[in-house]
C-alpha cells in the first residue's frame, strides 16, 4: 500500500510540474542523418527537443533543466504508437533505432502499421553532444589484477559530483525512478494518450516502473531481456548490452602498460538508486555517497503487479537476463505471455537468426494483445 501511495503522490506532483514547466515545442529539423535504407517504409521523420524538470517532484529554479531529444517515425497514423526504450543505462535509443532496429524484421513490423517514438534517456548518450546535461564518466586505471581501484574511483566520483553541482546538476535526479516521468512527457508531447512500450534489457525496468505509475497510458508492453525492479542489475549488464552502439556504458584502453577504463555516471546513479547495496564490485555505496545518490526506497525493488497485456521475450542462452528473470516478472503480470527461444542469447529483437520469428510474434501481439500469441515459428528444443 505504501508503494502505491508514494507512486500516486509522485505522479500527482509530476502532473503539476508538467503543467507549469513544459511549453509546446515546434518541430525541429532533424540534426541526425537518418539515411533511411531503401527497405525502410518510413514516410516521415520528425525530430523535437523538449525541456523537462531535473527534479520531477517539484519545480526548482535553481536546477538546470533536462533537454530530451525525440524522434518520431511514421508510415501510418492509424494505430497506437510504439515507444522504444533501449538498454544501458546510457545507451542511445535513437542510435539503436537508426542503425539496428529499422533494418530488422521487428523494426519493419512496427513501422509498417504504427508510429514509432524514440528518445535518448536523460544524462548520457553514445552520441557526443546529444545529452544535455551529460553527466560524463568516471575514469580510472585498473589494478594489476584487473580490479577496480575503489579509492581512486571514489575520489573521481567526488570530483565529478562537485563539478556537476557547480552546473546545478545532481546525479540523484537521474536514477530509474527519478526519470520515469520523462516517458510521460515524451508521450504527451505528441498528444498521445496511450502507447505500446517496446523495451530491451535495462529499458524493461523503466517500462515496468512506468506501467506501475501510469497504467492508464500503456495499451500493451513488449519486454525483451527482462530486468524487473526486483532484479539487481549486474555490473556486467550495466557495463554494456549486446545492442548496437552501446559503447557509452563502459570502455577501456591502455596507456603506459596500464588498463584505463571508464563508465558513465548515469550508469552509476541508476545502480545506486536501484539497489540497497549500490555497486558491490566498485566498493558498495562509497561511490553512491560520493555522487550523493541514495537508494530510492521500496518502489525501486518491488515487483510490478499489472494487468496490462505484456509479451516477455527471453533467450535460453542469455547469461545477462536469463529466462528465469522473465518468469519471475511474469508472476505478478496477470496478462502476460512468455516466449523463450531455446538457442538464442541476449536480446532477441536484433538477433539475425530468430528476428523474423520474433517479428511475427510481436506483430501478432500488437494486433491483439489480449490473445495468446502464436509461437509456431519458435524452434523446438
Amino acid at each position: 500500500m505504501r508503494i502505491a501511495i508514494r507512486s500516486a503522490a509522485l505522479a500527482a506532483a509530476a502532473q503539476l510540474v508538467l503543467a507549469s514547466t513544459l511549453r509546446p515545442q515546434s518541430p525541429l529539423s532533424c540534426p541526425i542523418d537518418w539515411a533511411l535504407r531503401e527497405a525502410t517504409i518510413v514516410t516521415r521523420v520528425e525530430c523535437r527537443t523538449i525541456q523537462v524538470p531535473q527534479d520531477w517532484s517539484g519545480f526548482r529554479e535553481d536546477l538546470a533543466p533536462v533537454s530530451l531529444q525525440i524522434v518520431r517515425l511514421e508510415s501510418s497514423r492509424d494505430a497506437t504508437p510504439v515507444l522504444f526504450l533501449a538498454g544501458g543505462p546510457g545507451e542511445s535509443a535513437i542510435d539503436v533505432v537508426q542503425h539496428a532496429l529499422l533494418a530488422s524484421p521487428v523494426g519493419q513490423a512496427i513501422v509498417r502499421t504504427r508510429p514509432l517514438i524514440v528518445f535518448d534517456r536523460r544524462g548520457a548518450s553514445s552520441i557526443n553532444g546529444r545529452a544535455n546535461p551529460d553527466l560524463g564518466s568516471l575514469g580510472y586505471a585498473l589494478s594489476a589484477d584487473g580490479e577496480e581501484p575503489h579509492a581512486s574511483l571514489r575520489d573521481s566520483a567526488n570530483r565529478a559530483a562537485a563539478a556537476l553541482r557547480r552546473r546545478n546538476v545532481h546525479p540523484r535526479f537521474f536514477t530509474t525512478l527519478a526519470s520515469i516521468e520523462d516517458i510521460r512527457a515524451v508521450v504527451r508531447e505528441f498528444g498521445y494518450r496511450r502507447v505500446i512500450l517496446y523495451a530491451t534489457s535495462y529499458g524493461t525496468k523503466e517500462a515496468l516502473q512506468f506501467m506501475r505509475r501510469h497504467p492508464e497510458m500503456v495499451e500493451a508492453a513488449i519486454l525483451d531481456g527482462v530486468v524487473a525492479p526486483q532484479h539487481q542489475v549486474s555490473l556486467s549488464l550495466a557495463l554494456g548490452d549486446a545492442t548496437a552502439g552501446e559503447a557509452s556504458a563502459g570502455h577501456a584502453g591502455r596507456s603506459g602498460g596500464r588498463t584505463l577504463t571508464a563508465h558513465t555516471i548515469v550508469r552509476d546513479a541508476v545502480l545506486c538508486g536501484d539497489g540497497k547495496a549500490g555497486m558491490p564490485q566498485s566498493g558498495g555505496r562509497a561511490i553512491c555517497d560520493a555522487l550523493r545518490v541514495g537508494f530510492d526506497g521500496p518502489d525501486a525493488i518491488a515487483p510490478v503487479s499489472s494487468a496490462i497485456p505484456t509479451l516477455l521475450l527471453a533467450g535460453a542462452l542469455d547469461a545477462l537476463t536469463p529466462p528465469t528473470m522473465a518468469a519471475e516478472a511474469a508472476r505478478t503480470l496477470s496478462r502476460s505471455h512468455t516466449v523463450v527461444f531455446p538457442a538464442a542469447g541476449h536480446l532477441l529483437t536484433l538477433n539475425a537468426t530468430v528476428s523474423t520469428c520474433v517479428a511475427e510474434i510481436v506483430e501478432g501481439f500488437m494486433a491483439a494483445p489480449t490473445r495468446t500469441p502464436a509461437t509456431t515459428c519458435v524452434p523446438r528444443q
